[in-house]
């Protein structure tokens, strides 16, 4: 006798894909506010963590500049202006649920 198939997987109770990117996001802010607010001393973790918040922070700096911004703000006006726009982002994607996801990519692909 034949097996029937697997039911197909539950689909999240968190409200689907948006509602995770928008923790993901909402925790890269947060660890951006650590990053900046915290003294780097101990473990290589932390440092790489740091080495990556900085490369985030900086290719958001060349994002704003390239968008007409001025290039002049210091690092943490930068990491701050960051950390606000991934807040909101969070929090636009937790807002609208799952369905919020689906325009943000564009397919570059012909």
């Amino acid at each position: 006798m034949m097996q029937p198939p697997p039911p197909p997987p539950q689909p999240p109770s968190s409200g689907g894909y948006g509602n995770d990117l928008a923790s993901a996001i909402s925790n890269l802010a947060q660890s951006l506010s650590s990053t900046s607010s915290s003294t780097s001393s101990d473990s290589s973790s932390s440092s790489s963590d740091s080495s990556a918040d900085s490369a985030l922070t900086s290719d958001f700096q060349n994002l704003l500049t390239a968008m007409g911004a001025s290039s002049s703000t210091s690092s943490s006006d930068t990491t701050s202006e960051l950390q606000q726009f991934l807040t909101t982002l969070a929090s636009n994607l937790q807002q609208q649920g799952s369905g919020a996801a689906s325009g943000l990519f564009v397919s570059t692909t012909a």
